[in-house]
Parts: structure tokens; C-alpha cells; sequence
């Protein structure tokens, strides 16, 4: 299978998939040049606003699942869950 990969362009899925990339090099360019630009001119305001997210990071980053939906079949399970936990 690798391949048959080596022969796909960059930005093909099946490459980007396997190579672990989540952008193209163009897409990250692209970011990262939004993000400095919208860093110098927030930089140049006036205003006293918060210092602008990073979109590269936005894309790039892990997201971190939510708290899972829990399930208990006792009150002494939730209680336990809970002990450890901090509650």
C-alpha cells in the first residue's frame, strides 16, 4: 500500500491520513500568515482587547473529548466515582 501512496500528490487525504498531517502546506502558510497578521495589527490598536487566538493552532491542535456521558447502576457507584474524583 505504501506504494501506491508514495505516487499520490501531497494534499490527497490517504497521504495527509497517513503522514498524520491535518494541513496542507499551503493551509498552514496560510494560517500562520492570518495569525501574524491579525497579531500585528491587534498589536497596533489602540484598544485594550484580548491578544487574538491562533488560527493555526485552532486547526492544527488535538481536541480534547468532552466529559463522557457516565452511567451508574448504584448511588454507592456514583458515591465512590465521586470520593475519587474530589467531590
Amino acid at each position: 500500500m505504501a506504494t501506491l501512496v508514495v505516487g499520490l500528490p501531497d494534499n490527497s487525504r490517504v497521504k495527509m491520513k497517513i503522514s498524520g498531517q491535518k494541513l496542507t502546506f499551503e493551509q498552514s502558510m496560510m494560517a500562520l500568515i492570518f495569525d501574524d497578521l491579525n497579531l500585528l495589527l491587534w498589536s497596533r490598536s489602540k484598544r485594550k482587547t484580548a491578544k487574538p487566538k491562533s488560527l493555526y493552532k485552532d486547526l492544527t491542535e488535538e481536541k480534547k473529548p468532552k466529559d463522557e456521558l457516565m452511567m451508574f447502576d448504584t448511588p454507592e457507584e456514583y458515591e465512590e466515582w465521586a470520593s475519587r474524583r474530589g467531590k
